[in-house]
């Protein structure tokens, strides 16, 4: 599939990205206002209202979603305190 040439914000209105990106921030802060948390693309664009075929056409923003997902991956900030506190527990 070709993607068109630009950027996100050539292909969803400014508002539209603005919405992407602060939902974006909350799933990754772990302050979700609409989903359960989950770092899955399915909450991103229900945490921002916007449907998914607007949300696949904000290129820029899922590439940065996705570079964020492989440096950190898909552990919610909640899970990674508690993973931590297992893994404290099972060296103790």
């Amino acid at each position: 599939m070709t993607r068109p040439t630009g950027s996100a914000e050539d292909q969803v209105s400014p508002k539209t990205a603005a919405a992407l990106r602060a939902a974006m921030t909350r799933l990754f802060e772990g302050s979700p206002q609409r989903t359960d948390g989950r770092l899955t693309k399915e909450n991103l664009y229900k945490e921002a209202q916007v449907s998914r075929a607007t949300m696949n056409r904000a290129h820029a923003i899922l590439a940065e979603w996705d570079a964020y997902i492989a440096a950190h991956g898909k552990a919610t900030p909640g899970e990674a305190k508690r993973d931590a506190t297992i893994a404290d527990l099972k060296s103790a």
